[in-house]
């Protein structure tokens, strides 16, 4: 019976959003950005203007084109449906991967613990939500071995955005069939613009998205929820090549740390040891986190709540993930009229940081306590 309410009460949050669109389809949105990019695309005009517009691969613009064909706002109505879809049937594939026959008694827990993180993607129509479905899709399938549709899924993730290159780097560093495949799908997003249009118009797309990156990594805003939003919201400002440095350095403690945990658990929970590593270093390290962007994070600290919640040792800290969940989902509009966007912009990349321990908290006990059998039984140590 729960399966079914978490379920209904998804289709009436997209049909409740459906409705919004359908009354102003112009307001609280950035899909205007995304028919703008297709339709320069198909014109051959620039696709770029700086940090306020489209900050996504070229494959972006001709990919979104089904949904600028179609008027508006059943169009936009659509790609919001199919954003949540793909993420809810991405989080049923992990489940009954994580959680064998007990899915069906944890998997409407899941769904309702990462629906308050999804609610402003999916009504602002963010490429955030679609990315985050893709993300634990590439997950699913990894932890299935699926290698051709975890390629597959990482393609259409690293199209959506550029912060797909994450996963599609980490990935292959502990799944050896991937490394190949890595290599093809690299291969395969660069040359796909040139089959569909015209390779000096691409050329300049590429070189125009290599720039805007360069200038989206370089923002000083204050609106961004990384861990430079902490520090300016508590009135400091890093130098921009320190803050590169820094995003460099976590790079690498990401990509260790994903080496280590690959060699010492086995599937299903490795998967979503990457899915973790993986959305935690975006949302932390990406210069252009907003608030909205946690429903990237949203799958990974519900998986691991009810993952930890179902081992008598690591209950509390399951608790703990579950409390972060609900907090960055559901205090920010209460809190607005006291804190504005301050509390968001501080309260969510702290609380990544605190499920970032939680991780190594578990990591330096099992470490510790070799001899323990229940979380090294109930957490599939290999």
């Amino acid at each position: 019976m729960w399966i079914w309410i978490a379920l209904g009460v998804w289709i009436i949050t997209l049909v409740v959003i459906s409705v919004m669109v359908a009354i102003n389809p112009y307001d609280r949105t950035v899909t205007g950005l995304y028919h703008d990019a297709s339709q320069n695309w198909f014109q051959q005009k620039p696709l770029y203007a700086g940090p306020s517009g489209m900050n996504y691969f070229p494959q972006f613009a001709p990919s979104f084109v089904l949904f600028h064909w179609i008027p508006v706002p059943i169009g936009d109505i659509a790609w919001r449906w199919l954003s949540g879809l793909v993420l809810v049937f991405g989080l049923w594939r992990l489940a009954r991967s994580q959680f064998g026959s007990k899915s069906a008694a944890v998997l409407p827990w899941i769904l309702l613990l990462t629906l308050p993180l999804s609610l402003s993607a999916l009504r602002y129509g963010q490429a955030n939500a679609m990315f985050s479905g893709l993300l634990v899709n590439v997950v699913a399938s990894i932890s299935q071995r699926r290698w051709t549709g975890a390629t597959l899924w990482m393609i259409l993730a690293v199209i959506v955005k550029p912060l797909g290159l994450v996963i599609l780097l980490l990935a292959p560093f502990v799944y050896a069939p991937l490394r190949w495949k890595a290599l093809e799908a690299a291969l395969i997003l660069i040359l796909s613009p040139f089959l569909i249009s015209d390779i000096d118009y691409v050329m300049s797309q590429y070189f125009a998205s290599f720039a805007n990156l360069q200038s989206c990594s370089v923002v000083i805003e204050h609106r961004f929820a990384d861990f430079h939003g902490i520090i300016r919201t508590l009135g400091g400002e890093l130098p921009a090549q320190w803050a590169l440095v820094i995003r460099a350095v976590a790079a690498f403690v990401a990509l260790g740390l994903w080496v280590v945990v690959g060699r010492r658990f086995d599937e299903p929970l490795r998967a979503i040891w990457l899915l973790a590593f993986t959305t935690i270093y975006l949302m932390l390290f990406n210069p252009m986190t907003e608030s909205n962007s946690y429903v990237i994070l949203a799958p990974a600290l519900s998986l691991w709540g009810l993952t930890l919640l179902t081992t008598a040792r690591f209950r509390v800290l399951g608790w703990c993930l579950v409390a972060i969940t609900l907090s960055i989902g559901l205090l920010k509009e209460p809190l607005r009229p006291i804190w504005g966007n301050n509390f968001a912009l501080i309260w969510n990349p702290v609380m990544a940081i605190v499920f970032f321990g939680v991780l190594l908290l578990i990591l330096w006990q099992i470490q510790r306590l070799k001899s323990f059998p229940i979380p090294i039984k109930d957490l599939n140590q290999s």
